[in-house]
C-alpha cells in the first residue's frame, strides 16, 4: 500500500464518477512504491469496489483515457496465458511508466518465499 499514492488519488474530485473514483483509489492502495506500478486483478477490483467486473473495466478504460492511469497487460509464458494488468500512475510518480510491450514472464517462488519474476522476450 502506498500512501502517497491513495492521498494523490483522493485528490481527484472533479470530472470522476463515483465508480470510477472508487477505482482509482483501490488501483492507488494497491500500489507498490519500490515496483511504480499497482497489479490487482479485475476480479480484485470488482470486490474492492463492490461493483461489477465490466463496470471496472469501463472505470478503467476512462481513467486511462484521462491519462490518470496506465493499463500494461502482462502475460505468464509458463502457463500460456493472461495475467492481471500492470497499472502504472504517471501524474502520480513521473517513474510509474509502462514499458511499450506487453512483458512474457515466468515466475518461481524463492526459499525465503519470495516471487522471482524471470521476463522473457515478447
Amino acid at each position: 500500500m502506498s500512501i502517497g499514492a491513495f492521498i494523490w488519488a483522493k485528490t481527484w474530485t472533479t470530472e470522476l464518477t463515483s465508480s470510477q473514483k472508487l477505482v482509482l483509489l483501490m488501483i492507488a492502495d494497491r500500489y507498490n512504491d519500490p515496483q511504480k506500478r499497482a497489479w490487482p486483478s479485475v476480479a480484485t477490483l470488482a470486490v474492492d469496489c463492490s461493483l461489477s467486473t465490466r463496470q471496472v473495466k469501463r472505470c478503467t478504460k476512462v481513467l486511462e483515457q484521462m491519462g490518470l492511469i496506465e493499463i500494461e497487460p502482462w502475460f505468464n509464458a509458463s502457463r500460456n496465458e493472461r495475467t492481471s494488468n500492470r497499472y502504472y500512475l504517471p501524474m502520480h510518480d513521473s517513474e510509474s511508466v509502462k514499458r511499450s510491450q506487453v512483458i512474457r514472464f515466468d515466475e518461481e517462488w524463492d526459499p525465503e518465499g519470495l516471487l522471482i519474476r524471470h521476463e522473457m522476450p515478447a
